[in-house]
Order: structure tokens, then C-alpha cells, then sequence
């Protein structure tokens, strides 16, 4: 069906605004998409296993944030999540570690 004359403005508006919006959220779909597969296919193992310790390393420290520097540094948005979730299940592991002395003290 082709947009007439015949059609309120309002809705040939309408249709103009959900065209565009759909467009530009598909080109951000496809932008995130082709970059993971970019980013996915230059990383090795080695990489990622490297990242994930300097994430739990960090992590298990007692500090209250990421390790700044280094996140700034990581311009591969693969190795960064990688980072973060070593960083994660490091201060993870600590809670649970304080909170099981903390009930084997009680």
C-alpha cells in the first residue's frame, strides 16, 4: 500500500517517524553486532584468560572500584567485559569468603 495524499497528515507523519525509527535502531543492532564479531575474532584465549585474572586480581582487593587506568586502557569492548566480569566474581568471592568467616564466628 503506497502512502497517499488520501491518508491524514498525522498519520503519514507517523509512518514517516516509525520508518526512521526502525531504521536507526537496526543500525544500531547491526553496528553491535559486526563489531563483536570483529572484536570476538581478534581475541585469543590467552587474551581473554589474562583479562579475566586482572579482573579477578583487582576484584579481590579491597577497594571500592575497577582499576581505572587499566579500564581506560582496554579499547577492545570484548576484553573490557571480560575484565569486568573477572572484577566481579573477584569481589564476589570475597563477600562470600567474609560473610562464611563471619557465621563460622556465630
Amino acid at each position: 500500500m503506497a502512502i497517499t495524499d488520501k491518508l491524514p497528515l498525522r498519520t503519514r507523519l507517523g509512518t514517516y517517524a516509525t520508518v526512521i525509527l526502525i531504521a536507526l535502531l537496526s543500525f544500531f543492532l547491526l553496528r553491535n553486532c559486526v563489531s563483536a564479531v570483529y572484536y570476538g575474532a581478534t581475541v585469543n584465549e590467552n587474551e581473554l584468560t589474562s583479562f579475566y585474572e586482572l579482573g579477578f586480581d583487582a576484584g579481590s582487593k579491597e577497594t571500592d572500584m575497577m582499576t581505572e587506568g587499566l579500564e581506560n586502557e582496554i579499547t577492545n569492548p570484548f576484553l573490557l567485559k571480560v575484565y569486568q566480569k573477572g572484577f566481579r566474581e573477584g569481589r564476589d568471592s570475597i563477600r562470600s569468603t567474609l560473610k562464611r568467616e563471619k557465621n563460622e564466628k556465630n
